[in-house]
């Protein structure tokens, strides 16, 4: 009897010494935002955000490729953790040795308007450099990182899809992966041209305290309108708004108004294909998607269209149309279609 005391003792002690396993954590950061200093909105040169780091990144000194994910508009950092669970997603891929471990970095696009769509912009702030310069630098010193183009994939999600692909094709090179779901604002088309419900809200607004007002009521479209175009069509100059509208009325009915209307129509992904074929000629993956059932009009045929000029193009590209609207399996599709995709395409931890 002592015998068997002794051995459960032992193994009651052993498995009181045996290691903790490995857990992943998500961290909230600070991020220096020097690219957004001189803004006409008043937005902070420090955003939030969160970073993922995968199991093993607290032991040993091994160097992880980076997935950066960018939120929609009016959204922030957090839809990542609270909508997608990106945690538990990222923590079931690796187990299941679907991806390999990678960090995580979830960036803030936030200002008054609800986002400035990840462009420079002299009115919103430069959010393109704010993601490449200053969140890049800011992962690269904090965190072990790969650091270089071959480490880096984006995911954005509707305005951060628009940004992954606008930052993926402007900037080529800096990235090996990009992949855009439900992304919008890739033409001006349908509610995004001319006749579009956005623009006619916009000529209601004839004083900065309209502006405010409409800030205050938290309305939608208004507000989607002067981010929109704050963005795509700035001028700060122009007061109460700071943009150069590309409509004008006509009888009460929104048409172009051109030389305005053309240097936004250009602005447009499906306008800088020729441009910026070879930074997408550069890139390992590159993909997006869209729900049939989109509640924003412009996005699943701007999509197809978008589609149609890669493939002109001839360069390679992975799309897929499913029966949804913008939140419809988005978090699902993240874990089962597009991190796999990214996360693969990029150089393994080391």
């Amino acid at each position: 009897m002592r015998g068997l005391v002794g051995v459960l003792c032992a193994l009651a002690l052993g498995l009181s010494a045996a290691p903790a396993l490995a857990q992943s954590r998500v961290v909230d950061v600070q991020i220096p935002a020097p690219s957004l200093q001189g803004n006409l909105l008043g937005t902070p040169t420090v955003q939030a955000g969160s970073v993922y780091l995968p199991p093993s990144y607290g032991r040993g000194h091994k160097r992880y490729p980076v997935l950066y994910l960018l939120h929609g508009y009016t959204d922030n950092h957090a839809v990542w953790l609270n909508f997608v669970h990106i945690k538990d997603v990222m923590d079931r891929a690796i187990a299941a040795h679907r991806i390999p471990e990678a960090i995580v970095v979830m960036p803030d696009e936030v200002d008054v308007y609800g986002g400035g769509f990840y462009r420079n912009s002299p009115v919103a702030g430069r959010w393109e450099d704010y993601i490449v310069d200053d969140v890049i630098h800011f992962a690269d010193t904090h965190y072990r990182t790969l650091p270089g183009p071959g480490g880096r994939g984006l995911i954005g999600w509707s305005m951060g899809g628009y940004g992954a692909i606008h930052i993926a094709m402007d900037r080529g090179g800096g990235f090996a992966a990009a992949y855009r779901l439900i992304t919008c604002c890739l033409a001006s088309v349908e509610d995004l041209g001319s006749g579009n419900g956005i623009g006619r809200h916009l000529f209601d607004l004839h004083t900065q305290a309209d502006v405010e007002a409409a800030i205050s009521a938290h309305d939608y479209y208004t507000m989607a309108g002067i981010a929109l175009l704050s963005a795509f069509s700035p001028d700060p100059n122009a007061q109460p708004l700071h943009f150069r509208s590309p409509f004008k009325l006509s009888d009460e009915a929104l048409v172009p108004d051109p030389p305005a209307y053309d240097a936004y129509v250009a602005q447009f992904a499906v306008n800088q294909i020729p441009q910026s074929r070879a930074a997408l000629m550069s890139l390992r993956a590159f993909g997006f998607d869209y729900g049939y059932g989109d509640q924003y009009a412009h996005i699943p045929v701007a999509a197809r269209m978008f589609a149609e000029r890669l493939s002109e193009a001839r360069i390679p590209y992975r799309t897929e149309g499913y029966e949804g609207d913008h939140h419809d399996h988005v978090a699902q599709r993240f874990e089962s279609v597009v991190l796999p995709y990214i996360a693969n395409a990029l150089d393994a931890p080391r």
